[in-house]
């Protein structure tokens, strides 16, 4: 086996097995939130459409490990559709990262009684946008051969940097904005919480960043320095850790405390496993009382509201959001609802 098989080789097998672990975790994700009662709130929905634009990538690249030896040679048709599918689902996803992003700062810092009224405009930004620049690079005949196993916008132009790359360095400095603006909020009134508020947060930006930053180097080295040349050891890296975004995305936003208390509930068996991880948990957020946000950021991925008929006992509730803006005024303490 020559360096060339061995190379596409490499990459093929990476693609299919992350790709497999990405659609067992989007799975995991969607059937958690369709047949756990207590998944079915507004911050879960939003992570089920997160997870439906990671299962479609999933799909596709899983479907691209089959191409022949250069995406090419896999028939003109079907590398194009494959590359329209690629882009869709992967802007999608990222976009829905930000609205999640959005969401958050919105439950924190304004009064937002009713964050479902936003979900028009998170699916007219997470689905609509991306569907305009696919459509786009497809008039303009700008999906195809990229040089690579799978099929994606053609490496002989600038716009993949102009319609993906440049978009998805926007969103990660919008998350990171967000986020920064959150852990400083939270940590001048809960200083002992703001070790794992950093730390979960932290999660969120490295996942992003872990699964974009190999293709962005691959690709400007490629332009700038190499005519259009990828470097194998980048084109290696890309593929794993590509393919991987919808089960990191479950592991980071998904699993956590409600979720695992959800599931466990199913078996009886793991009852006493249940009652040891709520004691554990208990005992971490010992003291915290006086504040639920903290208790949601630790308990949830996402402190946002949740539906006004909604008052379940270990809900995270518009309390959370009511008591940063009450402290930041001065009061330093829970304002009623």
């Amino acid at each position: 086996m020559d360096g060339d098989d061995w190379h596409v080789t490499t990459v093929r097998v990476l693609l299919r097995v992350c790709s497999i672990a990405s659609l067992l975790g989007s799975f995991f994700m969607i059937l958690s939130y369709l047949l756990l009662k207590d998944m079915r709130t507004f911050n879960y929905k939003l992570l089920l459409y997160l997870s439906i634009a990671d299962l479609g990538c999933a799909c596709t690249l899983f479907m691209s490990s089959f191409n022949g030896q250069r995406s090419a040679t896999s028939g003109h048709d079907y590398c194009v559709t494959q590359g329209f599918m690629l882009y869709f689902f992967y802007m999608a996803s990222y976009l829905w990262t930000s609205c999640l992003a959005y969401h958050l700062r919105k439950s924190v810092s304004t009064r937002c009684e009713r964050p479902e009224r936003y979900e028009p405009l998170y699916h007219l930004a997470a689905w609509g946008v991306p569907i305009a620049a696919s459509v786009v690079l497809l008039c303009t005949d700008h999906f195809g051969d990229a040089n690579r196993v799978w099929c994606w916008i053609t490496d002989q132009s600038f716009f993949p940097l102009l319609f993906f790359y440049i978009p998805v360095v926007f969103m990660f400095c919008y998350n990171l904005a967000i986020y920064v603006m959150l852990t400083r909020r939270v940590g001048r009134f809960m200083s002992f919480m703001n070790p794992r508020i950093r730390k979960r947060i932290s999660l969120y930006l490295l996942v992003f960043l872990a699964c974009t930053v190999w293709g962005l180097l691959n690709r400007l080295i490629g332009a700038l320095v190499l005519q259009n040349q990828n470097i194998r050891f980048l084109d290696i890296l890309d593929a794993f850790f590509c393919p991987l975004q919808g089960f990191l995305n479950a592991l980071v936003y998904g699993m956590n405390r409600r979720l695992r208390t959800a599931c466990m509930s199913l078996f009886p068996c793991c009852d006493c496993l249940q009652k040891s991880c709520v004691e554990s948990e208990g005992n971490d957020l010992e003291g915290s009382a006086a504040s639920p946000l903290t208790a949601s950021l630790v308990a949830d991925p996402y402190p946002a509201m949740r539906e006004p008929h909604r008052h379940d006992e270990d809900a995270p509730t518009s309390n959370a959001a009511v008591w940063v803006r009450s402290s930041t005024h001065g009061q330093g303490q829970l304002a009623s609802k």
